[in-house]
């Protein structure tokens, strides 16, 4: 089930035929099953009472991780962001040429230099925190936890 999860989240957008979630649901659903052979099992209830309401935590930290993936930047917000840092050094020309010539060309480059540095660096920043699946940065939730749960659970033998 977590090696399913993982194919969820970390599949690219529209690259949905790789990782379905009804893969997941249906993997969820096994173990519901399960839940109820349990109790026809002799198993008490509050046992599996309790592991219902893991499973109920499993599935709605599933589908929050799943909004996460599937909601991100706005298409229009994403465009806007791209038009204004392409026309920023052309309509911003003129205010830096005039600071050049009042002051001296050194400040004029430095400060069109800073500003667009900024701009770049949050689109940056931007495109890093799009995906937090897509394990391409520092900061990513790292989706390959189940060899290192199968290391600790062979360490508790």
């Amino acid at each position: 089930m977590l090696r399913a999860i993982a194919d969820l989240l970390a599949a690219r957008r529209g690259d949905e035929g790789a990782s379905d979630p009804a893969v997941v649901y249906g993997l969820l659903s096994e173990v519901s099953r399960s839940h109820e052979a349990l109790r026809s099992a002799g198993v008490s209830s509050g046992e599996v009472s309790r592991a219902n309401r893991y499973l109920r935590h499993v599935v709605l930290d599933f589908e929050r991780m799943r909004t996460i993936r599937d909601y991100r930047t706005p298409r229009a917000l994403r465009a806007y962001s791209r038009i204004f840092l392409n026309a920023f050094p052309v309509l911003y020309a003129p205010y830096f040429a005039d600071l050049a010539a009042q002051s001296s060309a050194a400040i004029g480059y430095t400060v069109a230099f800073v500003y667009s540095l900024v701009l770049v660096s949050l689109d940056n920043v931007q495109d890093a925190l799009e995906n937090p699946f897509d394990a391409i940065g520092e900061d990513d939730v790292d989706l390959a936890v189940a060899p290192e749960l199968e290391r600790l659970l062979t360490l508790s033998h």
